[in-house]
């Protein structure tokens, strides 16, 4: 198997994790609060891909607490951060579908600036 990287784009904000999802008047919704910022930051695309993709992603947080590592309730889950950027990519047109994600790697470090590096592989 062979990786080609299709694309590597980097959002200079703070990602948030993706809330769960809201029930109301037998309607489930997902509240956008959350990811405003970062669907602000990502360019709209128009050639979406349409390919099996795997996704790295790195999520950098400003300052640093108790702890060494990026792990306190404030910065949220591994999960729900991936689960964010991808809704993102498909919202701004860069992903058909979120299905098309395979895996990736994703890392959350501390560093002197707010910023999300996203990275695109072909697979083949």
């Amino acid at each position: 198997m062979r990786f080609d990287l299709l694309s590597e784009i980097f959002v200079p904000v703070r990602s948030r994790p993706l809330s769960r999802p809201r029930l109301t008047k037998g309607r489930v919704y997902q509240p956008l609060a959350n990811q405003v910022e970062l669907l602000g930051a990502l360019d709209h695309c128009f050639c979406p891909i349409t390919e099996p993709v795997i996704v790295d992603m790195d999520f950098l947080f400003t300052g640093s607490g108790k702890h060494e590592w990026p792990v306190q309730k404030n910065i949220g889950d591994e999960d729900n951060l991936r689960k964010a950027v991808c809704d993102a990519l498909v919202k701004r047109g860069h992903l058909l579908d979120d299905r098309l994600v395979l895996g990736g790697e994703t890392m959350k470090y501390y560093a002197p600036e707010d910023w999300t590096m996203i990275k695109i592989w072909s697979v083949r």
